[in-house]
């Protein structure tokens, strides 16, 4: 995803289900989102794949896998998963809960190496 069309992306509502609120990040595969459900109103983190990977099957099988899969861990230090599928263009999405605070590459930058407690 080039970056005008991520930023196209920022204000629009997609699948009349989620309202982009700005970008998080983007990667090799797909783009994460801050996001508004506009059924719960709930703030989340909303994860797309890239235009050209939902014609891979495969691959969206293994994107919409993580949800469950994450979802089953029920872990305090897993992010968790709130919906997943596909929008109506045919994106698979992941809607998660949004984590808030600074980077763990920030603080390393700032402060140097961890400690094993404030890494765990």
């Amino acid at each position: 995803m080039s970056g005008a069309e991520t930023e196209a992306s920022v204000g629009q509502t997609l699948g009349k289900k989620f309202l982009v609120r700005r970008v998080i990040g983007t990667g090799g595969m797909g783009a994460v989102y801050e996001a508004e459900h506009l059924v719960t109103k709930r703030i989340g983190a909303l994860k797309l794949l890239h235009r050209t990977f939902p014609w891979q099957p495969r691959l969206v099988e293994r994107f919409l896998r993580e949800a469950p899969a994450a979802g089953r861990i029920g872990n305090p230090h897993i992010v968790e998963t709130l919906d997943a599928g596909e929008l109506s263009t045919g994106e698979p999405y992941m809607f998660m809960e949004l984590l808030t605070g600074n980077p763990v590459r920030e603080l390393i930058t700032l402060r140097g190496r961890l400690s094993f407690g404030e890494a765990r």
